[in-house]
């Protein structure tokens, strides 16, 4: 017998099942609602560009925003995702060892080894593939099946760094507060023993040279938030027999990020480290990031608490100015009485509220920030994927292709209402952001479901201002030849 909701049949076996791995019979329906009819796309009003939709920080106003970052009292951690595997790292070495071959891709990584930061883990008699092989296999370093955040990625006299490391370093450059550096990993409970026995082995140095305290945090992908997979015929994917749920992305991770007690939360990928000697523009402008959040949080708590206790049609007015010259939107207020029209701007102006770093890309096609259209306020700033938006489109497309900036995952970001109170970042997500992805697995074509991007739809509903950022502050390391270059290689 099947059951059918919402054109969505599932059999009494099947309901049964997801019953009992402790799943809900309604969200499993959405999932699958969502892989067979896909999410709908953003309508994109605009690239963000410089003037419009992202602020440039002249060197002066960096050093002031840094110094205002410096002296205020806030609970500071950085967020780190750092459960990714290195597999794509390694992709085309993988893929010539699968094959046996000696591509040119191996030739270039035997020939460059001493310039990898693990090179003296590795003998120089064997032969290319040789080499490879022991990197990349569990009978040597086992690289290919480890997290991203356990490669050595920089080489230094006393010893090599891995991203862990490097994250630890610079969290108690610019994310200390009162003494005290707290840094929060998500990490994947296959590898928990080893990064936190990395991470306790360098905490006594940090300490001693930076005379203050490390505090770190651990959490895991939740698995309440895996979701399932279709198959070829459109059926729930199933794995030695029973259905398959999946890791959903690091969307996911807003419920870890959620769970953060802080008034300032610091977000930054794991591959986007770059060597000691390079890190000045990076902590200036973490500062500055921070700076200038903390500015627009003064701002914003100032006009909510007038809104709260001075409702007035001048404090009124004051909110929707300052909501079109600093947040750069004409909010349309379609009520009618005076009440009703603070509550929209108070519901408006009383949210999480973050600011994200932007990179030049020189034009090039790309995901990165925009003006998009917004049903609750008309429009809003968001970091897009290249596939929240139709191409097909052409005046879409145009848009696309019109951007200058793209998105390093730079975010500072403030939690807290103006009363002190942690906002719920679980309300502020939109649902209909969401990705689908074809993979394949064992042969076979299957359609995943992604939840919104952490950075974002998971952020869709937060007040956002985009801060141009130096690239020198953008080193991530996508393949292992980008370790090759100038800002991964030893003085």
């Amino acid at each position: 017998m099947l059951k059918v909701t919402n054109n969505i049949m599932l059999t009494e076996q099947e309901i049964r099942e997801i019953a009992d791995l402790g799943k809900s019979e309604q969200e499993i329906q959405k999932q699958i609602e969502k892989l067979k009819n896909g999410f709908p796309t953003l309508t994109a009003l605009s690239p963000a560009i410089v003037g419009d939709g992202i602020a440039i920080l002249t060197n002066e106003e960096c050093l002031k925003y840094a110094g205002s970052y410096e002296m205020a009292d806030l609970e500071v951690v950085k967020f780190v995702p750092a459960s990714g595997a290195a597999s794509r790292m390694f992709k085309s070495l993988n893929t010539a060892i699968i094959n046996n071959e000696e591509s040119d891709e191996i030739k270039l990584f035997a020939a460059s080894i001493n310039k990898f930061a693990f090179s003296n883990l590795v003998s120089s008699e064997l032969s290319s593939i040789e080499i490879a092989n022991y990197v990349l296999e569990k009978e040597g370093l086992n690289y290919r099946s480890l997290p991203k955040g356990l490669i050595q990625f920089h080489k230094y006299d006393n010893k090599p760094r891995t991203p862990f490391e490097e994250h630890l370093f610079e969290a108690c450059l610019y994310g200390s507060n009162n003494g005290l550096a707290k840094v929060h990993f998500t990490i994947s409970k296959d590898h928990a023993y080893i990064i936190q026995a990395l991470v306790e082995g360098c905490i006594d140095n940090l300490k001693s040279i930076f005379n203050i305290s490390v505090e770190i945090e651990y959490s895991n992908q939740m698995s309440t938030t895996d979701t399932v997979a279709l198959d070829e015929k459109g059926s729930l994917m199933r794995v030695d027999g029973e259905i398959s749920f999946r890791p959903a992305g690091h969307g996911a991770l807003i419920k870890n990020l959620n769970n953060i007690n802080a008034d300032i939360i610091f977000v930054k990928n794991i591959d986007n480290v770059v060597k000691e000697s390079l890190i000045g523009d990076t902590v200036l402008y973490k500062k500055a990031l921070a700076g200038k959040l903390i500015e627009l949080i003064n701002k914003i708590h100032l006009l909510l608490d007038c809104l709260l206790k001075e409702p007035s049609e001048e404090v009124l007015n004051n909110s929707v100015h300052f909501i079109k010259t600093e947040l750069g939107v004409d909010l349309v207020l379609e009520a009618k009485n005076l009440e009703s029209k603070i509550h929209l701007v108070y519901r408006y102006l009383n949210r999480p509220v973050r600011v994200a770093g932007m990179v030049k890309n020189g034009g090039e096609p790309g995901g990165g920030p925009f003006w998009v259209k917004d049903n609750k306020y008309g429009k809003s700033l968001q970091i897009v994927e290249e596939v929240q938006i139709n191409k097909e489109d052409p005046e879409q497309r145009s848009i696309l292709e019109a951007s200058t900036h793209f998105n390093p995952v730079d975010l500072v970001c403030y939690v807290k209402n103006h009363k002190g109170d942690k906002f719920d970042l679980l309300k502020y997500v939109d649902q209909d952001a969401g990705l689908i992805a074809d993979k394949s697995l064992e042969g076979k074509s299957i359609k995943i479901l992604e939840l919104p991007g952490l950075w974002n739809g998971a952020m869709a509903d937060w007040i956002t201002l985009f801060v141009e950022v130096p690239v020198t502050t953008f080193n991530p390391v996508k393949t292992v030849f980008d370790l090759l270059k100038p800002s991964h290689q030893a003085d």
